[in-house]
């Protein structure tokens, strides 16, 4: 659904085919508590990887994700005022939240660093989203069970995997070529990986 003044670069004709997604595994990470970590007005996470209940950003308090990072979350929240940060210049950072997003109106996510195809937010599960944060977002959005609606606070350029997306009034929707064969690893089109020479079989075809 493309509101007035929506825009999309990339042609609107209907698929050939149905899209057979790659299989989404949620990495197993050692249990981690970062609540005493996101207590700061400037706070780092990463690199390295972690499994915990929560990540919160609080109204004033910016929250660096600093690859190579891998986060398994419960909830991922941004009140009003709050900002990430993402610093994908040294490797991939990947986000997998299993229940809630919840980024509010006036909270903030800033590309910093490094290739969109090393930014993914993976959302499982079908608990409706608050996705209005602003900012910048490079990267890949993969949320197979969830209708996503993208406003024009938030300046998009990557890939999305959604259920249902909204492109609303004014929002302007770029697709990017790093993210067009990978996503932060996971690849998206079949990838020549081996060939090898071997005699044709007999069949009259090949004859004509």
């Amino acid at each position: 659904a493309i509101g007035p003044g929506g825009h999309v670069t990339a042609g609107m004709e209907q698929a050939k085919r149905a899209a057979n997604l790659p299989e989404i595994l949620i990495p197993s990470l050692p249990l981690g508590d970062l609540e005493n970590a996101l207590k700061g007005s400037h706070v780092n996470i990463g690199p390295g990887g972690l499994s915990v209940d929560e990540i919160q950003v609080n109204s004033g308090q910016a929250v660096r994700l600093v690859g190579p990072l891998v986060l398994v979350t419960r909830n991922l929240t941004a009140e009003p005022g709050g900002t990430f940060l993402v610093d994908a210049s040294s490797g991939p950072v990947v986000l997998h939240v299993l229940n809630e997003v919840s980024l509010q109106e006036k909270s903030t996510w800033q590309h910093e660093a490094g290739s969109p195809s090393d930014v993914s937010l993976f959302i499982h599960g079908a608990m409706p989203m608050d996705w209005s944060v602003g900012g910048v977002f490079r990267g890949a959005i993969v949320a197979l069970e969830q209708d996503l609606a993208l406003t024009a606070a938030l300046d998009f350029k990557g890939s999305i995997a959604v259920q249902r997306l909204e492109i609303l009034k004014g929002v302007e929707v770029h697709g990017s070529e790093d993210t067009v064969t990978a996503i932060a690893g996971i690849p998206s089109v079949p990838a020549l990986v081996a060939w090898k020479f071997s005699d044709a079989p007999d069949a009259g075809i090949l004859s004509l």
